[in-house]
């Protein structure tokens, strides 16, 4: 079976079918001539996928959701099973990987030394792949995360090659919502030596200096977005130059539209959300927040233009709400003021539209901890730019 595509597709009961898979994207006007000597051995075949390729397309959520982590894809994060993974392709060879060698330099950078045997009866290239994993990361990090791979070339049948690749330190390094910064963080690492995502030939694990996570110390003022973990939120244009968490906005989908939305109520296919939507809650989880007992108020900066319900949890226990919108919302009392005086205050309210305020939460059972997590709950129209412990 010859595939011409640009991109992966499920073949259902095709791939028992074929003997072999020949893959090409498009390509120019020596690709029907590149293919035929390929299928007859005078090129040595050694591309590699760069895209999994799914079993079926129902193991993957929305085409428009772009968080791989929380709803999971690619290589990173998939633990489904799958018809071919990222970094496949065969050859007419056989190798075999052996002696593995991995060593933290004082350069800041990770060798990787190994050697790899044809152990088949015709020359040919083979794409060596190194992956990395930081299985005690204080964050979720990929099941695998490729870091090196290199094409070795004409490689005759019983012939070894000895590999050497340097993984740059900086490649570990991931985004640390608490420092807003690329943090290599401290520990070890495993380091696998395969043909593909999917096969470790060679595992060994490496000590890597770098930096141990801090800390959120929320007596100061927090940013929503850089949370740990969310669910229905929606980012959007805040206020200050903030961005803004709401909760998300769902649209009706057919079941047979593959994720488009669906503009019209047309059959019985059509999956209505509306209900769902209005009970919908956004949680956003923000952990190892440094506090203490003397904090008895939480500010969060926030624009509601209807009813917004906000509930206010440290490791699983409320501790405080706000039920309202930010069109009547005052933290104090207006000052003794005469009756004029009074009238146009009242006038003034009636007329006063939601605008992007202070809501003071009192706080009630807060306890001293360095890491505890603070979980917002949010119900409704209301939208959060910041907030800070007091």
């Amino acid at each position: 079976l010859v595939l011409q595509c640009n991109y992966p597709y499920a073949l259902g009961e095709v791939k028992d079918k074929a003997k072999a898979i020949l893959w090409t994207a498009t390509g120019g006007q020596d690709l029907g001539t590149a293919v035929a000597e390929t299928l007859v051995g005078e090129n040595k075949p050694a591309g590699r996928l760069n895209q999994t390729w799914y079993l079926d397309d129902g193991d993957l959520p929305d085409m428009n959701d772009y968080d791989i982590i929380q709803h999971p894809r690619t290589y990173r994060y998939f633990e489904k099973e799958v018809l071919f993974p990222f970094g496949f392709g065969l050859t007419y060879s056989r190798f075999v990987y052996e002696d593995l060698q991995v060593e933290a330099s004082c350069r800041g950078t990770v060798q990787v030394c190994f050697t790899i045997r044809n152990a088949g009866a015709v020359a040919s290239d083979e794409v060596v792949q190194v992956y990395a994993t930081a299985p005690k990361c204080r964050v979720k990090r990929p099941i695998k995360q490729l870091v090196a791979f290199r094409r070795v070339k004409d490689i005759q049948p019983g012939e070894k090659r000895t590999v050497v690749l340097e993984i740059a330190s900086d490649d570990l390094r991931y985004f640390d919502v608490i420092s807003k910064t690329m943090l290599l963080e401290e520990g070890e690492y495993t380091i696998h030596v395969g043909p593909d995502s999917s096969e470790s030939a060679l595992t060994d694990t490496v000590f890597v200096k770098g930096t141990h996570p801090g800390y959120r110390d929320l007596r100061k003022k927090q940013a929503v977005e850089y949370f740990d973990e969310q669910s229905h939120v929606e980012l959007t244009v805040g206020h200050f130059g903030f961005t803004a968490a709401k909760v998300a906005e769902e649209e009706v989908y057919s079941a047979s539209d593959y994720g488009r939305p669906v503009k019209e109520k047309q059959n019985a296919e059509v999956l209505s959300v509306d209900k769902e939507v209005a009970d919908k809650v956004a949680v956003l989880v923000y952990r190892d927040c440094c506090i203490d007992e003397n904090m008895t108020n939480l500010r969060v900066h926030m624009y509601s233009d209807g009813e917004t319900d906000l509930q206010v949890l440290l490791d699983g226990e409320k501790v405080g709400s706000f039920l309202g919108d930010t069109i009547h919302y005052q933290i104090a009392e207006p000052f003794l003021m005469g009756w004029r005086a009074v009238r146009d205050y009242k006038y003034q309210e009636a007329h006063r539209g939601p605008q992007y305020t202070d809501v003071v939460i009192p706080l009630t059972g807060v306890k001293n901890s360095k890491s505890a997590t603070l979980e917002l709950q949010l119900k409704g129209a209301g939208k959060i730019c910041y907030f800070v412990m007091e």
